[in-house]
């Protein structure tokens, strides 16, 4: 298993105890109102902490931090640097690995005692939890990059700050941490009119809120991000799954301009010359805008979606899941809540067929029109169910992999009894009634 960390919670909203893996591609089911979105919200406000003051004290005070700051400096102390010069030191960069052992509990110790704080600032609002805390791998490595300064103080709390940093989320930067809420299609249509909203809870100036527009940290961080799209700014590291996009989901492109002080999006269908404004075209174009336009011009490095089979056709689900599985092939950790079972049969599917011998691996793509990357071993994976319990609060287990891939509970018996209604309601049914 590619656990890259685990974040146990305790009585945290409705949710009683989970222990939460975080692999590459972590997925969420189960019952509605049953906690998956805040745990969502939650991992990602601690992918983002350098963002979100979630580290804006690392209890200095504390022996924890005391033991930290030891390593760290025993480790700066101990560079060679006979062959710097006085006039180029400052621009001379080191890479530097700790074991995070020692940082875990450092990490434990701001999660315990800033804990209602660090929910405040994800969720805009207070959220009981009893624990939050993380576990790291045995003899797990965190690498940061030290560059030199006079200031050895400073540079011991700055490289406990990275190494805190780089255990939750690698190397990825954190303004590239995407999250994508359910009413992400409201937000495309409207984000110009709450971009004020945003931006004043981004900078905590209370005054100016409007107490109508309240919005989680992750909701106010999208539309920031639909603020910064620029053309310009097309790369190509995802190209070819932008292209997998618009000719498989949206038979066409979205177009961007950059002439007023806000971006302004429209789609440009495959057969036309024309742009569609975007509040004219079908719900499918909206839903996929936001993701496109963070794979296509921002350089997404880790994503988080909520239910991405939103207004999609079964058919497009599917491609969905394709879409999904391309970009944890990329190297990218996707996090996702869904509701639909096609997009995990498929994800199941994927499972099974990279589990296969590789001569069946090929006349099965081959058939199928399958790529190499849209296979993915269960070890990447992460599933997780979530059950409403009688008493309202939540049960969260996490979903064993078998030889036909993830048992999904969750989806069993209401297709069961669906699978009932049908043959009890076919013509002559009775027939075959005691």
């Amino acid at each position: 298993m590619e656990t890259m960390w685990t974040l146990h919670v305790e009585n945290f909203g409705r949710i009683e105890s989970a222990d939460i893996e975080v692999s590459p591609l972590t997925l969420f089911v189960g019952d509605n109102n049953s906690g998956k979105s805040y745990l969502l919200a939650l991992i990602y406000g601690l992918m983002c902490a350098e963002n979100n003051g979630i580290l804006s004290d690392l209890c200095e005070d504390s022996p924890e931090y005391k033991v930290c700051a030891e390593c760290v400096d025993s480790t700066l102390c101990g560079l060679d640097l006979s062959a710097d010069t006085e006039e180029n030191s400052s621009y001379v960069t080191y890479e530097l690995s700790f074991e995070t052992d020692i940082f875990e509990n450092l990490w434990n110790r701001i999660l315990h005692e800033y804990k209602t704080k660090i929910l405040r600032l994800i969720f805009n609002k207070v959220i009981s939890a009893d624990e939050i805390s993380l576990k790291f791998p045995q003899g797990q490595r965190a690498t940061v990059w030290y560059s030199i300064s006079s200031a050895v103080e400073d540079d011991v709390y700055a490289t406990i700050f990275e190494v805190l940093q780089s255990m939750i989320r690698g190397v990825i930067i954190d303004d590239r941490v995407f999250y994508f809420p359910t009413a992400r299609t409201g937000f495309l249509l409207t984000y110009p009119a709450l971009t004020k909203d945003a931006f004043s809870r981004a900078y905590n100036r209370t005054e100016s809120q409007n107490p109508d527009l309240t919005l989680t940290r992750p909701c106010t961080d999208f539309l920031g991000h639909l603020t910064t799209v620029k053309k310009s700014n097309a790369g190509s590291q995802y190209k070819s799954i932008v292209r997998f996009i618009e000719n498989g989901i949206l038979h066409g492109k979205i177009v961007v301009s950059n002439d007023l002080p806000l971006p302004v999006f429209s789609y440009r269908p495959e057969t036309m010359k024309t742009e569609i404004p975007m509040f004219l075209t079908s719900d499918v174009i909206k839903e996929m805008t936001p993701l496109l336009l963070a794979l296509q011009y921002q350089s997404a490095e880790a994503l988080f979606i909520e239910e991405p089979e939103m207004n999609l056709h079964p058919q497009l689900q599917q491609t969905m899941a394709r879409v999904l599985v391309k970009l944890v092939n990329a190297g990218m950790p996707v996090f996702a809540a869904t509701h639909s079972d096609t997009i995990l049969q498929h994800i199941n599917n994927m499972v099974k067929l990279s589990a296969l011998p590789k001569k069946r691996q090929a006349t099965l793509k081959k058939r199928f029109g399958f790529d190499k990357d849209d296979l993915i071993p269960a070890d990447k994976i992460s599933m997780y169910q979530f059950d409403l319990q009688a008493s309202g609060k939540t049960a969260v287990r996490k979903l064993s992999c078998g030889q036909y891939g993830f048992e999904i509970p969750t989806f069993y018996a209401p297709l069961e009894a669906l699978l009932r209604q049908t043959q009890d309601t076919e013509p002559g049914a009775e027939k075959y009634e005691d």
